[in-house]
């Protein structure tokens, strides 16, 4: 590993992550209208599984969840490299001060591999608004687990709360959103799908990709 000559800065003092977090705040607030008026939509994901289906139907709703999701992708990344959530050996290889450059560049990564599976294996047979929604369920989920954590974080740093328990709560709120949205998305697939398929598609489409990226972290 490289020899770091910054140990004793902290995660704030270093320039890329500063410009990164003044940006995303900027970009985040200028995109509050947009947020606010998917929240129906969202809610209604939540609530149903046509809703999800509805979503997907709607080029443009479905045009802006996906904006809303890539905005809030920055300050995702930032918060999984500020507290650790997500830190594997290799990164000891890379500058601290690059570390949340390389947290979006996995979490990049990850959806392209997560994409191809998609385009490789998704049933063929399906309605495409069925196969669209139950790929883009965990984008529509994404969207308010982003608020979530932005505002745990801020409030267990208001009662200075230690880090490693910040990140091990956001963690935690992290691995929730993407059950429901696992679960979410094997109900939308065997509405249209018998259980048998269901279970081999969410291996291949979901299973899969997220093993790898779990595996990066503790493999390598």
């Amino acid at each position: 590993p490289i020899a770091e000559t910054a140990d004793s800065l902290i995660w704030s003092d270093f320039l890329p992550n500063k410009i990164l977090m003044i940006i995303s705040i900027l970009v985040v607030l200028a995109s509050l209208s947009m947020f606010i008026s998917m929240i129906p939509s969202i809610l209604d994901c939540f609530r149903r599984i046509k809703g999800s289906i509805e979503l997907e139907h709607n080029i443009s709703t479905a045009k802006l969840r996906s904006m809303c999701a890539l905005i809030l992708t920055v300050p995702f990344c930032l918060m999984i490299d500020r507290y650790g959530i997500y830190s594997p050996d290799f990164f000891g290889y890379i500058p601290k001060a690059w570390h949340s450059i390389a947290t979006m560049a996995v979490l990049s990564l990850f959806l392209v591999i997560r994409h191809f599976f998609y385009v490789m294996a998704h049933p063929r047979k399906v309605h495409p608004d069925i196969t669209e929604s139950s790929n883009h369920v965990l984008f529509t989920y994404f969207i308010p687990l982003v608020f979530v954590m932005m505002l745990t974080a801020g409030i267990f740093t208001l009662c200075r709360c230690p880090e490693n328990v910040t990140g091990t709560v956001l963690l935690w709120e992290t691995a929730a959103c993407y059950i429901l949205a696992f679960i979410r998305r094997g109900q939308i697939l065997n509405s249209s799908c018998s259980g048998f398929s269901t279970f081999l598609y969410l291996c291949v489409l979901e299973i899969i990709p997220t093993f790898l990226l779990v595996a990066s972290a503790v493999e390598f």
